[in-house]
């Protein structure tokens, strides 16, 4: 796993050449959201990526009716896709992100103090939890800021078992929020401040970059689906139908014409 400023995801190629110096070798990047998935093929060669294809999943075009089928539909692409190694994105809303203000030390003493630290979390169970953590540059006054990321280690394994046939072919872990973030500063890499919202089905990623660096990231249970069983209700339709209709022929969010979904997208 890896906490801040991360290389992985779809949109960025180029952050990639900075932590890859192999020779020749072929990657699979797979970001799985719980309704769709994307996946990309690059060859990274002497360190320069190059994009080999895109591909999305989408649980609704494919008329998938479970999770289970999304998945094998992606594990089957890998399958004859055949890359040497894979980046798993983790989503948002399996992880806990915070930023602790820890005294300067090396890797492991920050390591150890982060461990510390997060006794004092809430939110952190006595489960078994797996974590990284990078150092920021300072800010809003805290002068030694260091990014931890946690995911239960339940979490991390389903999705390595949902996705992955052979996990000794996973070369790292992203999380959504913190790959969001690099994808949109190789875009915009003048660009210092930002709020970066990623809407998905289930649930809605929010990710905070100041002075460069993403100083906050979290989720919240509210996603594309709830404004489907909203516009399903306001037109007596079923869910199926409502999803076209959202997408296709999206209503204007007035009280007479779609009152559910406009209240839907208002409390979102």
């Amino acid at each position: 796993m890896a906490a801040a400023n991360p290389p992985g995801n779809l949109a960025s190629l180029a952050n990639l050449a900075k932590l890859i110096s192999l020779p020749a070798r072929h990657f699979a990047v797979i970001d799985a959201g719980s309704r769709r998935a994307q996946v990309l093929a690059t060859t990274v060669t002497r360190g320069r990526p190059r994009l080999q294809s895109s591909r999305t999943v989408d649980s609704h075009e494919e008329g998938f009716s479970t999770a289970e089928e999304l998945r094998e539909d992606v594990r089957q692409g890998l399958r004859e896709d055949v890359p040497e190694a894979v980046i798993l994105v983790l989503p948002q809303s399996s992880v806990l992100r915070h930023v602790l203000d820890v005294p300067p030390g090396d890797a492991s003493q920050t390591r150890a103090l982060v461990e510390r630290e997060a006794s004092r979390i809430g939110g952190l169970s006595e489960s078994q939890w797996v974590f990284d953590s990078v150092r920021l540059r300072s800010f809003g006054g805290m002068p030694n800021p260091v990014a931890a990321v946690f995911s239960r280690q339940t979490d991390l394994q389903d999705l390595l078992d949902a996705f992955v046939d052979d996990q000794r072919a996973v070369f790292d872990v992203w999380t959504a929020g913190d790959s969001l973030a690099a994808a949109f500063r190789s875009i915009r890499p003048q660009a210092t401040e930002a709020v970066l919202v990623d809407l998905g089905a289930l649930h809605t990623g929010v990710t905070i970059l100041a002075a460069a660096q993403v100083v906050f990231s979290t989720s919240f249970p509210s996603g594309s689906q709830a404004f489907t069983e909203a516009l399903a209700e306001d037109r007596g339709c079923s869910r199926e139908t409502a999803e076209v209709l959202k997408r296709t022929e999206p209503p204007p969010l007035t009280l007479t014409e779609a009152p559910k979904m406009r209240a839907s997208v208002v409390a979102w």
